[in-house]
């Protein structure tokens, strides 16, 4: 039986398919092929907790956060809940956070605008977890302009998530406390 030829590999020696490719392209490329896996894994199932937990891990797994946190929105209580978690060892899902009042995912279900801090422990809204984190993004999650929760990737690096970083938050505007 005849191998089939990967379209990465050159019998020739040649440079490969994903080697000529710029960089940034070859970068993206892969950026694709994981968000479709993740999509394809999310699809198969209809637990919402496991899809979350499977978004939360994937996420978590690709951008090599220390912390990644899903709060969704329990709006009579005017509180997230969070509901997906990985990496973070001071809370447990079920906990709760008023909207406007505390931390970053507060702040950012109240003013339903992201919020990036290249450097937590200069940011007022941040209430610490974990002690190796040094940048946090929360990001307002809307299903037709109505907010559903809010999603945060917290990482050991200061300014993880700047212009040098993952692209999966470039196109959102920082905002300023």
């Amino acid at each position: 039986m005849a191998a089939i030829p990967r379209p990465d590999f050159d019998p020739s020696g040649q440079l490969s398919l994903m080697e000529s490719l710029d960089t940034p392209v070859t970068e993206r490329l892969a950026e694709l092929i994981r968000l479709q896996k993740f999509a394809q894994r999310i699809t198969s199932t209809l637990n919402l907790d496991e899809i979350i937990d499977r978004i939360v891990d994937e996420v978590s797994v690709s951008l090599g956060c220390v912390e990644i946190n899903l709060y969704v929105l329990e709006p009579n209580q005017n509180e997230l809940v969070l509901k997906g978690m990985r990496g973070c060892t001071m809370y447990e899902k079920g906990h709760r956070l008023k909207v406007g009042v505390q931390g970053m995912s507060g702040h950012v279900a109240a003013t339903r605008k992201m919020h990036y801090a290249p450097d937590v422990r200069l940011d007022p809204y941040y209430i610490e977890c974990e002690p190796t984190t040094r940048s946090e993004v929360a990001i307002p999650l809307e299903i037709e302009g109505e907010l559903v929760g809010v999603f945060t990737a917290s990482h050991h690096e200061l300014d993880a998530f700047g212009p040098a970083h993952p692209p999966l938050f470039q196109d959102s505007a920082r905002t300023s406390p």
